[in-house]
């Protein structure tokens, strides 16, 4: 055994120079891979882990989505004969199918009338400011279609009524309130809101519109002077905003009504970036109407091209010596061209995106009317009147100007693409505000 042990130890003592000059002259070969195969196990364990927790995270989010999917979208209220329902959807927006078959998407109204204080106040000061410059102002608030259009069970038909009486009394006396409820009221069985979307309809503009006339002294243009062009297969923002697929299988017709030629429009177009203006265009003319194919969701935006641009028509054979500014959300898109005939010109802003002072815009440009055109869940939002606010104090717009991109009559704002793809905006700014409030 003793002798046994000797020859071992007499190998070892042989062999193990041997093995280690083996090793230096591969430049520790043997020692590098074996520490290459230590680190490629770690990160491979590393990497193990990794897909285990991204594994778990998938998973929470699948469940998380087989729960919301789960959870219904739409909730039926009430069936009735003849094939009536009435859903209520995301946003809890009343979806009706009536006893023609007509089916209609609307939002009720639920908000303090008296929140609209602020927005009145707003308007007071530019009417004080301008009170030495003769400016003429107006407010002209928009009710949406379930003022008209609620079924009873779900109904606040009149409190969008109450809640523009309650913001007028606010206003100053030096303000004109202009009323629309009645004139659209007597063209309720028309085509006066479109059914699939959050707007009125061109048709309604055109009522609302011929108040703001009368208000305001200046000719009318009748309906019959205009000709008219038609969308099909049109399906708006209520379908989105809803969720509710009866919407979208009931597409309408959108119908517009275009003045006698011979205007003159030119724009200047806003660069958004997070709902903010931080660039413009130079003037440049454009058609005003723009037309866009059966089935568009972007239909609204006809007039205009949408809401990130500033408006100046001249050359519209108007009253002479009186020029219009609208002052708007997308409300009053569809108005503008129903006042051509009204004044000599009409210049049309958007409040959300314009980028300098108000007051000196009125008497760069010689306004004599000033109309502040609104829809109700906008008018009686608080971040509406803080943007008046911010356009009555504006000192400098620090925005860079740069030229209009090659095709931008081709291009839809934001609140097109979200009527398309996903809108506002009604926003997406006005979107997320009619999702507050309307």
């Amino acid at each position: 055994m003793i002798h046994l042990n000797s020859k071992i130890s007499d190998f070892i003592r042989r062999i193990l120079p041997a093995l280690l000059a083996v090793m230096l002259i591969t430049g520790g070969g043997m020692i590098s891979d074996f520490n290459a195969y230590a680190k490629t196990s770690s990160s491979r364990v590393k990497s193990s882990k990794k897909r285990g927790k991204a594994s778990t995270r998938s998973k929470k989010r699948k469940s998380k989505r087989r729960r919301t999917a789960a959870k219904p979208v739409i909730t039926t209220l009430w069936t009735g004969e003849n094939g009536e329902w009435i859903h209520k959807g995301r946003r809890d927006i009343i979806i009706h199918k009536d006893s023609t078959g007509t089916v209609r998407a609307m939002t009720p109204f639920t908000i303090n009338p008296h929140s609209g204080r602020d927005y009145a106040q707003a308007i007071n000061d530019y009417a004080r400011a301008l009170s030495d410059d003769g400016v003429r102002v107006y407010s002209l608030l928009a009710p949406t279609q379930g003022e008209y259009y609620m079924p009873d069970l779900t109904s606040t038909r009149g409190a969008e009524q109450r809640g523009i009486e309650v913001l007028s009394s606010y206003l100053d006396p030096s303000v004109t309130p202009v009323y629309i409820n009645d004139v659209l009221a007597e063209h309720i069985d028309e085509e006066i809101y479109n059914r699939t979307d959050h707007h009125w309809s061109p048709l309604g503009a055109h009522y609302a519109a011929s108040a703001l006339a009368k208000a305001a002294g200046v000719n009318f243009l009748p309906l019959e002077s205009y000709s008219t062009d038609t969308l099909r297969n049109y399906v708006g923002t209520m379908y989105k905003f809803s969720g509710d697929p009866a919407v979208k299988d009931n597409p309408e017709e959108f119908v517009w009504y275009i003045p006698p030629t011979g205007y003159k429009a030119e724009f200047i177009n806003y660069t958004i970036s997070n709902n903010k203006t931080v660039g413009e265009s130079e003037k440049h003319e454009e058609p005003f109407f723009r037309r866009f194919s059966d089935g568009s969701a972007a239909a609204y935006c006809t007039f205009m091209g949408g809401d990130y641009r500033t408006a100046a028509v001249s050359n519209t054979g108007g009253t002479p010596g009186r020029r219009l500014l609208i002052v708007k959300d997308s409300y009053g898109n569809a108005m503008a061209s129903n006042l051509f005939g009204s004044f000599e010109e009409v210049h049309v802003i958007d409040f959300r995106y314009f980028p300098h002072n108000l007051v000196d815009y009125v008497r760069e440009n010689g306004i004599t009317d000033l109309c502040f055109v609104n829809c109700t869940s906008l008018a009686f939002a608080a971040n509406t009147a803080a943007r008046l606010r911010i356009m009555f104090e504006h000192k400098d717009a620090n925005t860079a100007v740069e030229e209009p991109e090659a095709g931008a009559d081709d291009e839809t704002d934001e609140e097109t693409e979200t009527e398309g793809s996903d809108e506002d905006e009604d926003s997406e700014e006005s979107e997320n505000e009619s999702e507050n409030n309307e």
